[in-house]
Parts: C-alpha cells; sequence; structure tokens
C-alpha cells in the first residue's frame, strides 16, 4: 500500500511559495559540514531568512542529495574539510565543488564555507565557487548569507528553472549495507536501465538525507553482518518513512531464506532470496515498474483531489454571492468527489457532512451561516485534503448550526491521525 506523501512530491522539494519554478521568495540551500556544531548554528541563523536549508553532516550524504536535487538547489554550502578537519590532506568540500560545477549544465552556486582556504591552482576562483572563512565567527554567518544572495541573483538573471524531479524518471534505488563488491556489481546492473543507484555504507547517511529524498526503493543487503542489524535498519527504515512522509518501498535481500519471515515482520514489502547480480537487479527493475505506477496514481489523485476541492470552493464563493444561484453545482461537485476511490477518512467525512447539508438546501433559501461554514469545510479540503484540519472542531460547530451536517459514522482514529490515512 502506498501512503501519499504530503505536501505532494513530485520531486526531492516542494517550494513553499510558487512550487515548480525558482523565482519566489524562499531559495533552497543544502549546507553540507561534519561540524554539528556549524549544522546546529546554521539552522539557527537561517531559520528567520528567505532561505530553506537542509543540512547534512557528511560527503556521501551531500553527494546524493546534490545528485538527486541539483535542480532544486538554488545554492550548496560546503565545508572545505568534509571528512576530517584535523587533516591538511582533507580537500573534499573543494573536491565536491569541483565536481559540481563540471558535471551539470546548469549548476547551483557553490560556495566553500571552511576555517581552511586552498587556493591551490586557483580552483576555488572559478565560476560559482567562492570562499568564505568560519573564523569571523557570527560574523562570517553574515558574509556568507550575503554571498548567498549575490550567488542565487546571479542565477535568477537567466530563465527561469523547474524544480521537480520529472515523474518519467525511475525512482533512484539506494543499497544500504551488503559488501562492497556485491552493491557495486547490483549497482552497475541498474545503471546499464539508466536507473540511479548508490550504495550506502551507513545507516546513519540514509537517516539523514531521508526527509529529503524523492520517492525511493531502498534495497537492505542482509548478508554483511549479522541478520539483526539488518532487520534493525528496516525497522528504522519504517519509522523514517512514517516520520518523512517519503513512500518508500523496501526490499530486502538475503542469500539465507530462514531471515525471511523476520524481514516482513518488521515491514519489508519483499524479500528477495539472492540468485545473480543480473537476475537480482532485473528482479528489482520489474517490482519498480508497479512502484512507479503507484506513484504515478498517487500523483494524479493529488492532483485531481486539489483542483476539484479549488473548483468547490469558488463554486461555493460564488453562492455566497448569488445566493440565487443555489447548490446545484457544488452538490454535483461533492457527488463526484465522494465517489473517487482514493479518498482518506477526513476527506468523507468533509465531504459527507457538506453533502447532506447540500442535499438539504435545494428545498429551502440558504443562510449565510450555513454558506460560511460549507466555504469552511471546502477551504479544509483545498488546503492539503484537510489532512492537518481540525476536522472535529468544524464538525461539531456545523451540526450545533443546523442538523443537516449529519454524519452516518464517525471514527475516533480519523481524527487521531490513525493509520487508515492513506491514499489507496
Amino acid at each position: 500500500m502506498l501512503t501519499t506523501p504530503h505536501p505532494l512530491i513530485v520531486g526531492p522539494y516542494t517550494r513553499k511559495t510558487d512550487p515548480g519554478v525558482r523565482h519566489s521568495d524562499r531559495f533552497l540551500v543544502l549546507f553540507a559540514d561534519n561540524d554539528p556544531f556549524t549544522l546546529r548554528t546554521a539552522l539557527d541563523y537561517f531559520e528567520n531568512s528567505e532561505f530553506d536549508i537542509i543540512t547534512v553532516g557528511s560527503e556521501q550524504a551531500a553527494r546524493i542529495l546534490i545528485d538527486l536535487n541539483a535542480d532544486a538547489l538554488d545554492a550548496i554550502v560546503l565545508d572545505g574539510r568534509l571528512t576530517d578537519d584535523e587533516n591538511d590532506m582533507d580537500r573534499s568540500g573543494y573536491e565536491l565543488a569541483a565536481e559540481v560545477s563540471a558535471r551539470f549544465p546548469d549548476p547551483p552556486r557553490v560556495l566553500i564555507f571552511s576555517r581552511y582556504e586552498d587556493s591551490r591552482e586557483g580552483e576555488v576562483e572559478r565560476d560559482g565557487i567562492i570562499f568564505v572563512s568560519k573564523y569571523a565567527g557570527y560574523a562570517g554567518y553574515e558574509v556568507l548569507m550575503e554571498e548567498l544572495r549575490k550567488l542565487i541573483n546571479l542565477r535568477m538573471s537567466d530563465a527561469p528553472h523547474t524544480t521537480h524531479r520529472p515523474i518519467s524518471q525511475p525512482p533512484p534505488v539506494i543499497i544500504l549495507g551488503g559488501e562492497a563488491d556485491d552493491a557495486d556489481r547490483l549497482r552497475a546492473e541498474l545503471m546499464k536501465y539508466d536507473i540511479y543507484a548508490v550504495h550506502c555504507t551507513d545507516l546513519s547517511v540514509l537517516q539523514e538525507i531521508a526527509p529529503h529524498l524523492p520517492p525511493a526503493m531502498i534495497v537492505v543487503d542482509l548478508d554483511a553482518s549479522r541478520p539483526s542489524e539488518g532487520v534493525e535498519a528496516i525497522r528504522s527504515l519504517k519509522k523514517l518513512q512514517e516520520e518523512s512522509g517519503r513512500p518508500f518501498y523496501v526490499v530486502t535481500l538475503s542469500g539465507h531464506e530462514e531471515v525471511r519471515h523476520e524481514a516482513a515482520q518488521v515491514g519489508a514489502q519483499v524479500f528477495l532470496l539472492k540468485a545473480s547480480s543480473e537476475i537480482d537487479a532485473l528482479e528489482l527493475i520489474t517490482r519498480m515498474a508497479q512502484y512507479k505506477m503507484e506513484l504515478e496514481r498517487a500523483v494524479a489523485a493529488e492532483q485531481l483531489a486539489a483542483q476539484g476541492y479549488q473548483k468547490l470552493l469558488g463554486q461555493l464563493e460564488e453562492v455566497r454571492e448569488s445566493p440565487e444561484r443555489g447548490m446545484s453545482a457544488p452538490l454535483e461537485m461533492v457527488r463526484r468527489a465522494l465517489n473517487w476511490s482514493f479518498l482518506m477518512p477526513k476527506e468523507q467525512l468533509v465531504l459527507s457532512s457538506l453533502y447532506t447539508q447540500m442535499l438539504a438546501a435545494r428545498e429551502r433559501t440558504v443562510d449565510a451561516a450555513t454558506i460560511d461554514l460549507c466555504i469552511e469545510g471546502a477551504a479544509m479540503l483545498a488546503a492539503d485534503r484537510a489532512r492537518a484540519a481540525d476536522v472535529r472542531q468544524w464538525l461539531e460547530r456545523a451540526r450545533r448550526h443546523s442538523p443537516d451536517f449529519t454524519l452516518v459514522w464517525l471514527d475516533e482514529e480519523v481524527f487521531d491521525g490513525g493509520p487508515e490515512e492513506s491514499d489507496n
């Protein structure tokens, strides 16, 4: 069963303002640093700015998110030494910055924020890569923010860029655990079919990037260590899925049949007994095709609901302006919505209540307070399908106002955000 994330996630990031186009009043910045204090300080400092920042603490996490979010990022901030601050030879941040500038045709602007400046061969002076020193303390963050504004304004002088990873692309595959050689062979087979695949060696890295991944297939190899450790990884992934709202598809791989039952118990959707990298890759691709169909259906459902509820809201507002129009048009829209197969319980409650009221309203003139309550209900639906709405409070007020706001059934789990909230 696929649970649709909220808000709608077609790609890895949905902007708060003007989703789908870079030209908005919010800008997305990836901030990578292996120092937890720097990451906490950056989050605090940027909290009330025009920037939304994603913070990660490793080179691998930064690399994966750049690969999957390059078209959505406005800028990237990298520590010069992303692996070891005490190692003079660590230039991982500089190397990743140069790689980003070289790999992408329209790369996000990159800035090095570090205590250690490295201008060897002018590498950090190339277009789009500049250096800001951490040694200035909080003043350094002021300089950093001003430089980010300059870099983003420079990029915005180009044509607008879309921010969504196209749904036509296959979901990425994140391989967790397993021997490096096995993972490399499986990754190579998947990439033959133009599927982005990466070996994630550490569960903590996956936990860090999970809230910012697009819908993804997570392959957990149970054979690299004790099976109990792999099972714990699956359990953690299930928790991540619930907390982040991301629709992960979790597959377990093992050469041992006896771990199948335990893997299923903790939340893996699929267990595959290892055969060969070629066969395993083809099996994953086949299952991915079904997963992609579910994603496309979820996206279409989300878009249908958004447009349908906006239409209903507009119809009710027209009735408020001209009561003589009557409730026929909004009633038909509600009747149509009630037949959608993907409704969540909160939606069903609001729609059913609106439906009974509108049916009764055909027999009489609707008063202004009733229309306002109907508009409030429609507005909850239009605002992310009433997911975060206080439906209970609205229903209580509606019933006190008119007995025609009547419900056939009521389930407490609906109001508690219980497990029934899914789109299937």
